[in-house]
């Protein structure tokens, strides 16, 4: 069996790598992102360091059917809305998102940027609900690395069990 090598990824590499995602069904959500584990070579652990500006969000406010999800806060403040509650994260907290999940999405209602690391499993696809529209997503990544939105409708039977 051939070993792969470990691989190093630099604070310079990492800056160079980050991108801005938007989640058009929040106003204000906008998450400076920089992909770790991919930058590591990692295929199956997906591990990305946050930012969010003062008063911006990540994404829209999310649940996990089949993926689990997690927030470790390295510097600043955030605030987590949960179902019906608030959860304030400050340097060296962790939040655990085990599925299905509880809605959640990050948001920094603070004076100064708060930087993360969020991970999680990294599969090809998930299903996600979104409460505050009543929809589900399928969520999954294209050929060209982009990440595809596909929202779902009601369930639909077109077969019948024959006699």
């Amino acid at each position: 069996m051939e070993r792969k090598p470990a691989v190093v990824v630099r604070r310079e590499g990492l800056e160079a790598s980050e991108y801005t995602v938007r989640h058009h069904w929040r106003e204000r959500s906008r998450v400076s992102v920089a992909p770790l584990s991919r930058l590591g070579g990692l295929t199956r652990a997906g591990v990305k360091r946050g930012r969010l500006a003062p008063g911006d969000s990540s994404y829209a406010r999310h649940a996990h059917r089949s993926e689990e999800e997690w927030l470790f806060v390295l510097s600043g403040r955030g605030l987590v809305e949960l179902e019906g509650r608030a959860v304030e994260l400050g340097p060296g907290d962790f939040i655990a998102f085990p599925v299905p999940s509880e809605a959640h999405v990050l948001t920094n209602p603070f004076a100064e940027e708060v930087t993360y690391l969020m991970g999680g499993e990294d599969h090809p696809y998930a299903v996600v609900d979104y409460p505050e529209r009543g929809a589900t997503a399928l969520l999954m990544t294209d050929d060209r690395g982009r990440l595809a939105f596909h929202e779902l409708g009601p369930a639909q039977y077109p077969y019948e069990r024959g006699t």
